[in-house]
């Protein structure tokens, strides 16, 4: 094992802030070969390809709404319009967290001919970048929930609307909840023998 590689992860991953240094940190606890290393930085290009997936599919979720809409809407209120602001909003932020994280992963792709310390300072000094691809799914979900929860008062009656809006926070809250829970908090774990 790389002493220095070791003792340049003890002091900038230890404790772990969140699972790209928790990865980091491993990496290198498990004796970081070059195989080791690609496996590794193959992880994390996975995450950042999953997003992107989720980022596009909303991102089409929410250019697809905004088109239907305006084709089946007759008359526009004020209710249609804040919907059409959102979607619009959403879809923005769609485009942004499907760079960022396309980008991120391109980034973390190119690491691979890096030597590692490079490649885990890199990780170390661009995680909140990294981060904020994640952020922007949670703004863009919101942003797609909300029209919905608003068109939902036009075509139900009011009481269905309701239930349908309960429901959508109590999910969105519960997905950011599991988001901290597994991916921001420090997770530190004993074994007993």
């Amino acid at each position: 094992m790389d002493l220095e590689l070791q003792e340049f992860a003890e002091e900038n991953f230890n404790p772990p802030l969140n699972n790209l240094e928790v990865c980091s940190y491993n990496m290198v606890q498990h004796n970081s070969n070059d195989e080791i290393f690609n496996l590794y930085l193959d992880d994390i290009t996975a995450i950042f390809d999953s997003l992107f997936g989720f980022a596009s599919t909303l991102g089409a979720f929410q250019f697809v709404g905004i088109i239907f809409e305006k084709s089946v809407v007759e008359n526009e209120n004020e209710l249609t319009k804040v919907s059409y602001f959102c979607l619009s909003l959403g879809f923005l932020f769609s485009i942004l967290g499907a760079m960022v994280v396309f980008l991120s992963g391109m980034y973390i792709r190119s690491l691979r001919h890096e030597k590692i310390k490079f490649a885990l300072a890199s990780i170390k000094k661009y995680s909140k970048l990294f981060y904020f691809g994640y952020i922007t799914l949670f703004i863009n979900s919101a942003a797609f929930l909300v029209p919905i929860n608003l068109l939902v008062h036009e075509l139900l009656d009011f009481q269905y609307a309701i239930v349908i809006n309960i429901i959508s926070v109590v999910i969105f809250i519960t997905g950011v909840i599991i988001y901290c829970i597994l991916m921001l908090k420090r997770q530190i774990f004993e074994l007993n023998n």
